[in-house]
């Protein structure tokens, strides 16, 4: 039904069938959750599906507005795949509005199942990997982060999140401080561990998107992620590879720069006084700039482009 109050009755784990074949078509669905949990809401379609998820009151609690598409096997076709988790309450009626992204998005399936998070919110209790492991994952909510824990060798090592929805990787020394930083797509960290440096690394991935010049969490559908020995660049890295060992610079000095491989970094430090500021990046190609506090907050992102400004109080 197009009316919420008349909405398809469902239950948890069945799959629903569905079409939205007009613009402005959608159709609604209820599901009484008898248990307290956390609960997704799955939608694949030949076609980019909209999900949203009310309360039976009517408010809105969650949306995901935009479906990735995922190939599929030899001889079989690929669909779109939108997807929400909540943390629902129990012996609660929620409403479900499969919607078009686009004009129409033809058939889908509505599935409601519980699920639970895979890895875990706090370092202290990070999944242990290995390298060379392919790990899978997912971000179920805005606020849920994974983690990670790998022992590295001295060398140059490469951490890959290949993932529905754009990721953002960081890298976490043993003693707590930020080594690297990744939310460029495809999200790609490397990292140099230094002679005395070799131990236990932490990892940290969660959900990003872009919202106007701003990067703001989001749930990430699904990802793989790798460890794995990288292959370091031929000449020596110009800069540093970290906000720890970042390379000094002036205000009005003009610095040159190379990223060697993917997934090499530049890191500069600058110090600012309380004023209105402006930093500029020109490149023969699109590549990105990030600003952040001493601390290892951002402040500020620039998106990929030839010439990329930053600019702030």
């Amino acid at each position: 039904s197009d009316d919420r109050d008349l909405a398809t009755r469902i239950r948890v784990d069945e799959e629903v069938l569905g079409s939205i074949e007009v613009s402005g078509d959608r159709d609604f669905f209820t599901v009484n959750i008898g248990e307290a949990g956390l609960f997704a809401f799955e939608v694949r379609a030949v076609g980019n599906a909209a999900v949203q998820i009310f309360n039976g009151r009517g408010d809105p609690l969650a949306d995901s507005l935009r479906s990735f598409w995922v190939p599929g096997e030899p001889d079989e076709l690929g669909f779109y795949l939108n997807w929400i988790a909540l943390q629902a309450n129990p012996q609660t009626r929620y409403v479900v509005q499969v919607c078009s992204a686009f004009p129409a998005i033809g058939e889908y399936t509505l599935k409601v199942y519980f699920t639970v998070d895979d890895h875990s919110d706090s370092r202290d209790l990070a999944t242990p990997i290995h390298v060379d492991e392919e790990v899978q994952g997912r971000i179920e909510l805005i606020s849920d982060m994974d983690w990670f824990s790998v022992v590295l060798e001295e060398g140059f090592w490469t951490i890959e999140l290949s993932s529905l929805g754009l990721g953002s990787l960081e890298l976490h020394s043993d003693s707590g401080r930020i080594a690297g930083i990744s939310d460029s797509s495809p999200t790609i960290l490397g990292f140099q561990v230094a002679p005395g440096d070799a131990g236990n690394y932490d990892v940290r991935v969660t959900g990003k998107t872009r919202t106007g010049t701003r990067m703001v969490d989001e749930p990430l559908q699904s990802y793989t992620l790798v460890v794995s020995p990288g292959k370091g660049p031929e000449s020596p890295d110009d800069h540093g590879y970290s906000i720890e060992n970042a390379t000094e610079i002036q205000v009005f000095e003009e610095v040159s720069g190379s990223i060697e491989v993917t997934g090499d970094e530049d890191y500069f430090a600058v110090f600012l006084n309380r004023s209105w500021w402006k930093c500029t990046l020109y490149s023969p190609s699109d590549i990105s700039m990030t600003l952040y506090h001493a601390d290892g907050h951002i402040m500020r992102n620039a998106f990929p482009a030839s010439r990329s400004f930053l600019e702030g109080n």
